[in-house]
């Protein structure tokens, strides 16, 4: 990277290694940092809220792809579980015709009484 700079532009910036380029701690990034603020006037804060927007930016769109997706996972399992729930209603109604009419009659007197 260096060696596309011309010699003006590599006094004011250091040599680095591939570990200063990781840590966002090393001096290569505050010197970055205070290069750009001091020659673009672009002050360190605006910077690093624009990097932030872009990023927020491309996670929003990341997630509008994943709708369709997520909406078509949902239908299918909202539909299994209605699927479900009738099967059951239907195993119960099936078995228990006698019960639900005594639960009806007792819950229609019991309010009758009220």
């Amino acid at each position: 990277m260096r060696l596309l700079l011309s010699y003006e532009l590599l006094q004011n910036y250091p040599e680095s290694l591939f570990k200063d380029v990781l840590d966002y701690n090393s001096n290569l990034w505050k010197i970055l940092d205070l290069n750009t603020e001091n020659n673009c006037g672009i002050s360190r804060i605006i910077l690093y809220n624009a990097i932030q927007n872009y990023n927020n930016l491309c996670r929003v769109k990341e997630e509008q792809n994943m709708i369709p997706q997520e909406l078509s996972r949902l239908l299918i399992y909202w539909k299994n579980i209605k699927i479900n729930i009738e099967d059951k209603l239907n195993k119960f109604n099936n078995k228990h015709d006698d019960i639900l009419l005594m639960v009806k009659y007792f819950l229609f007197f019991y309010l009758l009484f009220l």
